[in-house]
Formats: structure tokens, sequence, C-alpha cells
């Protein structure tokens, strides 16, 4: 029988494992990084709670291999944070392969996809780091206690006397009081790990006199979290209840919602030596539901009625409620619907604008016509509001991208023996989550590169009289309605001429062509399919598909890109993006009788122009822009736009707009001005039309076109 027949009912339940499963491993890489440079007590407390709440989930849920996993890797993480082991490079690669299992595992859940993994030597490797192997230090040497203390995580009988025993599992809390972690006979109890935890939380209640303090309340509602997730792996529900209850008052504590108060502090000591007696008493394993009222009624007037009083108080700052904190997980198709519908408002009050306009320009004077343009431009100041916020909901903190890189960097510099630091600039600005997910891939092909290429070795930059540790720097900042990503290393920078040498070499330009580049142009090589300076093919590079993708990548998001580099001192990459894609505003433009919409993202300005200052060679027209030639595009030919008039009579203008760092002008006969336009698709019965992005729909019901600029270049054959 499948694991998953037994969890046929349990789907929101399985999606929600899914969920929170996800959001932690990224966490955890991001927290192994760290630890790893940076020893923290908080962070290595924050990867002991993930993996022990990936070993109760899995446990519950059916998923042995993984949970066995995570067991193994959970007693590494506390022998850590005994102090027993510190952190090194093989206890950190073997904690990272973990999580990357874990990775795998959930995206096989995903598809509901059930195989038998080979994870014995995953679960070998981390044994061996926590007997201290790969470790440079010399490990020391273990006490009795220690010996007592590592035989009863792992569930074993302790390998000493019954006499010492029974000494060495004894940890003295207060006067007299101890732990009862282990049976007389001296086997470890079936809940030993739960009552560590109590000993935990026990002994920093006594060390704060019983206080609950600012300096005590998170770890005791950490503590408390990871109680509730046992109390969930041993379906005890109504215990459950109250340690959820205990766990959420502190939560509220520390977040200073509620004032901490004697009343509080005897309801969480009754309550952990509540929990702890019953635990004790389930000596074979099985521990039995209680229901305890007068627990339930405490914990419920400390949560309702203080939380109360506090509000009623002090609970708003500025009139504005505190509840900005709190988050709730929305589908996303409800978010896109959402979004459709908050498009639609805006067409519709575009339309509006435009009919209040035609009869406004109808009559003279009308009080009607007043109150008509109140409200409008009350439903156009809300509709505008509407729009804003759904389009916030939709933004995410470019930091969902950013906290990838830091492993990309350890693996890489770990190959190839290079010493490169990561440093991360702006990673609160927010974008939209499609334009996330579309910039992940070219950012890493950027780092990569920054660190591959750009990066010299520590003996060469040494020799050059720089750090031996490199630099590789991620900024991101709102520039407008723009983001700006950079990607800068203090590396060997790109040598333009070298671009040259080697694309002769291949054959992607021919020695006129080298003859007659600037220095620009020389650069702009890198970003030609199948370039590569690397000498040899590895999994990092070598392959001439980096670049390339980038360049694609960014121009399908109506970006663009630049290259900033200086030899011996280092490159920097600009990618300059729309904040969302869901929203264009653009410059409306005439095409004799028809109308099209470019994005300003796109622009770089426009000129008045004569056909007179057309040049033809080669077939296709150039024209003469800032003391260099560019190519000029005709719109009424591409999109075949009918019209009698004679061209000589006609004024004209060039739309200059850039691609990647290519630029072009888009010839058209008027402009319009700005359109702030809701993106739709065409539909299934034109399809994709190329150089088209999709249409909008105008104040006067007329159907825009919005241009894909470049595409519109790499169709008609100039990109």
């Amino acid at each position: 029988m499948s694991v998953y027949d037994n969890l046929v009912g349990m789907e929101e339940i399985l999606d929600e494992f899914i969920v929170e499963t996800t959001e932690l491993l990224e966490a955890v890489n991001e927290d192994l990084i760290h630890l790893e440079s940076n020893p923290d007590e908080e962070i290595l407390n924050r990867i002991f709670r993930a993996f022990h709440t990936f070993k109760g989930t899995c446990g519950f849920l059916g998923f042995t291999q993984a949970k066995d996993l995570a067991h193994v890797a959970e007693d590494l993480l506390n022998q850590l944070r005994n102090g027993k082991l510190k952190p090194n490079g093989f206890i950190i690669d073997s904690l990272l392969e973990s999580s990357d299992w874990f990775g795998l595992f959930i995206n096989d859940v995903k598809e509901r996809e059930e195989r038998v993994y080979e994870i014995e030597p995953l679960i070998k490797k981390l044994e061996a780091a926590l007997a201290g192997e790969g470790s440079g230090d010399a490990k020391e040497q273990p006490t009795v206690e220690s010996e007592a203390q590592g035989a009863a995580e792992n569930g074993q009988p302790i390998p000493i006397s019954d006499g010492e025993a029974a000494k060495a599992a004894e940890t003295v809390l207060s006067d007299g009081e101890v732990s009862e972690s282990r049976d007389t006979d001296g086997v470890a109890h079936p809940h030993a790990e739960i009552l560590e935890i109590i000993d935990t939380v026990e002994k920093d209640l006594i060390a704060s006199s019983n206080q609950i303090k600012e300096t005590n309340v998170g770890e005791l509602a950490s503590n408390f979290g990871v109680l509730e997730e046992n109390c969930a792996e041993l379906g005890v529900h109504s215990i459950g209840i109250i340690i959820e209850k205990t766990h959420r008052y502190l939560s509220e504590v520390a977040k200073d919602q509620i004032t901490p108060t004697p009343e509080g502090n005897v309801a969480v000591v009754e309550v952990l030596q509540w929990f702890k007696g019953i635990i004790q008493e389930a000596g074979d394993g099985l521990v039995e539901d209680d229901e305890n009222v007068h627990l339930m009624e405490s914990l419920e007037h400390l949560l309702t009625g203080q939380i109360a009083g506090k509000e009623g108080k002090s609970g708003t700052k500025d009139g504005k409620s505190d509840a900005g904190t709190q988050t709730i997980r929305v589908d996303m198709g409800r978010l896109e619907n959402l979004m459709n519908l908050a498009g639609e408002l805006v067409l519709n009050r575009n339309q509006l604008v435009q009919a209040y306009s035609d009869l406004a320009a109808s009559k003279s004077a009308d009080t009607t016509l007043d109150d008509l343009d109140q409200v409008n431009n009350s439903l156009g100041r809300i509709t505008t509001e509407i729009q804003e916020a759904v389009m916030q909901m939709r933004m995410l903190p470019i930091s969902n991208v950013f906290r990838k890189f830091p492993r990309v960097i350890r693996d890489l510099t770990r190959k190839q023996g290079k010493q490169v630091e990561l440093v991360t600039v702006g990673e609160e600005t927010e974008l939209d989550r499609s334009v996330i997910e579309a910039i992940s891939d070219p950012l890493l092909h950027l780092v990569r590169n920054a660190a591959d290429h750009g990066i010299e070795s520590p003996d060469i930059r040494q020799a050059k009289g720089k750090p031996a540790t490199g630099t590789v720097t991620l900024r991101a900042a709102h520039e407008g309605n723009h983001i700006v990503i950079e990607v800068e290393d203090d590396g060997a920078g790109i040598d333009a001429d070298k671009l040259v040498t080697v694309a002769l070499k291949k054959g992607v330009i021919s020695p006129e062509e080298a003859e007659a580049m600037s220095y620009r142009e020389k650069l702009n090589l890198i970003f030609r399919p199948g370039f590569s300076t690397a000498k040899n093919v590895t999994d990092v590079s070598g392959r001439g598909v980096g670049m390339d993708v980038v360049q694609t990548n960014v121009s399908k998001l109506n970006g663009a890109i630049d290259i900033d580099t200086k030899l011996g001192e280092g490159t920097r990459i600009t990618i300059k993006l729309p904040l969302t894609l869901a929203i264009v505003t653009g410059l409306k433009v005439a095409v004799w009788d028809e109308e099209y919409i470019i994005p300003f993202s796109s622009i770089i300005e426009t000129v008045k122009m004569s056909e007179s200052e057309l040049t033809k060679i080669e077939d296709k027209w150039v024209i003469r822009f800032r003391e260099s030639v560019i190519n000029t595009l005709y719109l009424d030919e591409w999109f075949k736009v009918e019209h009698d008039k004679e061209k000589k009579d006609q004024e004209f203008y060039a739309v200059v707009v850039s691609v990647a760092a290519f630029r072009y002008a888009l010839v058209v006969t008027g402009l319009k001005g700005q359109e702030e336009a809701v993106i739709k698709p065409l539909g299934q019965m034109l399809g994709r039309i190329p150089g088209i992005a999709g249409g909008t729909i105008g104040g006067d019901g007329r159907i825009t076109l919005i241009l894909d600029v470049p595409e519109l270049i790499h169709h008609m054959g100039l990109g």
C-alpha cells in the first residue's frame, strides 16, 4: 500500500506540509551558510528546530526515510548545540546535502510520487560528522556525563555501571529537583527528547526566578513551539491545545502584544509541570490525552483579557492597528483573479473618463455634469488605490532571489579553491512576483560568471596587490517605476580586445566587422549566442549559454542590461527592469490611422526626423543618432498598415529604443502621449503575434496593441 493511500482526505495537511517545508528549507540553506562563517547560538537553534520539525511531521505523515534522515541530522545539530562539536566544512557540507535531499523529496511529494531513496551514503556521512570525522580540530574526549547524554539522545542504554548511570542521568535543576529522563534501570525514557526540552525550559525559568522576561521569553516561546509539534506527533489533541495556547501567550509577550504578569508566570509554570508529569507517566510510550479545564481557562483569560486590555491602552500607533505583522496564505489563483478584476476596473474607469469628456464637450453648463465630475474623480482615486493595493499584494522582496546565492558562491569557490565574499545590498527592495521568478536564472548566470570568470585565484590577487578574498556585490534599488539590479565584482575585468580575438577565432564576426567596432560594441560581443571565453567546459561555465541567456530573459521582461568594466579592477553589470509585468506605462504612437503603445522601459528618446536623414545600407535603412548609426524600422511596413497619403507630405518621428546594449529607431507618424495600460492577452483565436506583448482597451473602447520591442527586433532580423 502506498503511503499516499493512508493520507486520503488529508490533502490540505499535505499541501501545508509542502509549503512550510519549502519555506523552512530556504531558511535552513541560508542559515547553514551563515553558521559556517559566524557560529551563532540563535542560528543553530533555528536550524535544529527546522530539522526537528521535518522529523516530526514526516513521521506523522508516514515518510519513514525522510524521518530517519532528519533524525540523524537532528542528532548532529544537537551535538553542535551542546558544544560537543564545532561547525566545520565537513559538517556544513553534510547538512547542506541533507537539505538538498529534502528539496528533491518535497518535489516528489508535490507530484505524489513514492519511491525508495538511496539515503544510506548520506546518513553515513552525517554519522561520520557526528563522530567528529572531517574536522581539523581534535574532538574533545567524552566524559561520563556526555556519554550518558549521547546515549540518551540516541535511545541507547548508558554504557556505564548502573550506579553511575543513575547519577550521570540526573541533571540538578534546583534544591534537590532532578530530571527524570530515564527509568531507574538506566534505559532511556521513550520520550527522553521531550523531557530534555522540558528540562531546558525549567532551567530557564529557575534562572529567572520563574519570571517571564524580555531576555528569556523568545527562547521559552521557541521551546513551547517544539513541544507543540511533539503533541501533534503524539496525537494528543487536548494536551496539544493547551501547549499551543501557552506557546501563543509567550509569542504575544515576545511581540509586546501582552504584558507579562504574575498570573501569566504561574500559568506557564503550571502547564510545564502538568505536561512533564503526563510525559513521565507514559513509561510504556503511550501518552494519554487529558483535558485540563483549569489551565485552559487560565490561558484563555491571559490571551483574550490581556490583549484587549493592552490594545485598549496603546494597541494602535498613530491610529493604525499593529495587525500588519500578521499574515495569511492566499492561493495564487485567487490573487491573479483579483488582479484581473482590478485591471477591468481600471479599464472601466478610463471609459468613464472618456464618456464624461465627450458629454462635457457637448454641453456648456449643467449641475448634473458637476456632480458626475465629482463622482468620476472619486471613483478614479479609489480605483487607483485598489490597483496599487493589489499590486502591493503581488510584490515580494528581492531577498527571495538573493538568498539563493550564498550557497552558489560557497559551492563554486570550494570547488575552485577561490576565496569569495558575497555582499548584498537592498534585499528589502520589492518587485512583482512574476518578475522575481523570471529574473532568478539571469542573476544566477551573472553571479556564477562573476565568481568563475571575474574573481582571480588568491595567489594571483595577492600578486596584483589585492586582498586574497574577492568580493561579489549584489545591489537592488528602486528607480521610478523600475528596479535596478547590479552585479559587481572586484576581479580581473573584461578585456574587450580579447573578446574580439575569440570572436574572430570562432567565426562570430568577420575581420572587417572587427576593424569597425567601437569599444562598446566589442564588449557587447559577450551577448552573442554560443560565445564563451572559458578554456575548458566545466559544470560551471564554458558551454557558451551564459550571457546570451541573460540578455534574452532580460529582454523578455522589457528590461535593459549594461556592462561597465575596467581591466584589472572589476566589472559591474546593471539590469533595469519594470516593477511589474501586469501594467505597462508607455508612449502611445500613431502609425497612420493605427495606434500602438511602446513601453517606456524600452525607450531612450524620441526625435523628429525627415526621410532625407535615412540612408540605405545592405537593404536596411539606418539613421545617424548621437555619433552612431542605428537600424531603422518602419512599423507601418511590418504591421502592413494601409494608408492613402504620400510619405513626402507626412511628418515622421523616430522612437529610439534599446534592446540589451543595442539601439534601434522605430519610425512612426505621430506621438500621442503617455498611456498607462493594463496588459491583456490576445486570446486563443489570435494566438501569439510576433512583436506584440498584448493589448489594452482605451477609454474610447478601441483596442490598442502593446509592442514587445525585443521580440519585434528579433523577428525583423535585426536582433
